[in-house]
């Protein structure tokens, strides 16, 4: 009796057990819409997604512009203002190429900032594919500011 069980407990793992739906390649979450910008700033061409970045919206404490270009091929820039000190974390995820990454987590002074951003992560080997990918940008210190993000465009 205990061999039958055991046969048809293995029987009900490799039919239930196995997904083929579970795809390591394909990513897990997708993100959409982008705010369009030039080779040489942030200045928005076309529709803006609002749920995007944090510009124009009389920010008392911080900006964060559309990065540039956006839709890109490897680089990108991402540009922000803080108008008092403060404790900032940025990270990238990008879902397509499997990776979190963390860009800078301290404190930054008030003042402009501008950072480059590699889609290649360095390595002129890396195997890009399109998808787009969001920039976080997480204020502990000031807690009445959410959590911002913007997407950006990867193209081959």
């Amino acid at each position: 009796m205990k061999i039958i069980f055991l046969m048809f407990l293995v029987i009900i793992l490799i039919c239930f057990g196995c997904s083929e739906e579970d795809n390591p390649t394909e990513p897990t979450k997708k993100y959409s819409g982008i705010t369009r910008t030039g080779l040489d700033n942030s200045t928005p061409i076309g529709e803006i997604d609002t749920n995007d970045w944090y510009f124009n919206k009389g920010g008392q404490w911080v900006e964060v512009f559309p990065a540039f270009p956006n839709p890109t091929k490897r680089y990108s820039y991402i540009h922000f203002t803080l108008k008092k000190q403060t404790y900032l974390k940025i990270w990238i995820d990008d879902p397509i190429a499997q990776k979190d990454t963390l860009i800078r987590n301290g404190i930054f002074h008030a003042g402009s900032y501008m950072g480059h951003l590699d889609f290649f992560y360095g390595d002129d080997n890396f195997i890009r594919k399109d998808g787009i990918v969001r920039v976080f940008f997480s204020f502990d210190s000031l807690p009445n500011i959410p959590l911002i993000y913007g997407d950006i465009q990867i193209e081959k």
